[in-house]
C-alpha cells in the first residue's frame, strides 16, 4: 500500500482571495470552521477526493513546502482562466512524455504556487532541437 494524500493546507496572507481564486478556478467550496483563531476554513475540493484547510498567515508565501497539482482538462485554457482571476504563470506548459502528460506552474493572486496537470501532451515547438 502506498502513502496516499490525504489532506493540504494553503498558508495565505489574504484569504478572501484565495477563496475567491481557488473557488472560481476549480469549483472548490470553503466553510469556516469554529475555533480560536478563527483563521480557518475547511476546503471542499470535490465528493471522493483529497480536500484540505486554508490557514491565514502574515507570513509571506515562499517556494518551500508542498506544491499540489491539480488535474485540469486543457492547460492552456486552465492557465487563461487562472490568468484572468489574477494568477501569473510560473512554469509554462511543459511536457512530461506521451504517457504522462504536461504539467505547469502558477503563482495564485496572494503568491501561493499550484501545479497544473493535464493528461494532454502540450507541443512546445521545442521539439528535435538540442
Amino acid at each position: 500500500m502506498g502513502n496516499p494524500v490525504v489532506w493540504f493546507e494553503l498558508y495565505t496572507p489574504d484569504v478572501e482571495r484565495a477563496k475567491e481564486f481557488y473557488g472560481l478556478m476549480f469549483g472548490w467550496q470553503f466553510s469556516p470552521i469554529d475555533r480560536d483563531d478563527n483563521g480557518y476554513w475547511l476546503i471542499s475540493t470535490q465528493e471522493g477526493s483529497v480536500s484540505g484547510g486554508i490557514v491565514e498567515t502574515d507570513d509571506p508565501p515562499g517556494e518551500q513546502g508542498v506544491l499540489l497539482y491539480v488535474q485540469v482538462e486543457t492547460l492552456e485554457g486552465a492557465i487563461e482562466g487562472a490568468k484572468v482571476l489574477g494568477a501569473v504563470v510560473e512554469q509554462s506548459p511543459t511536457p512530461i512524455s506521451e504517457q504522462a502528460g504536461s504539467y505547469a506552474v502558477l503563482l495564485d493572486p496572494t503568491g501561493c504556487r499550484v501545479g497544473l496537470w493535464s493528461p494532454e501532451v502540450v507541443v512546445t515547438g521545442n521539439e528535435g532541437s538540442v
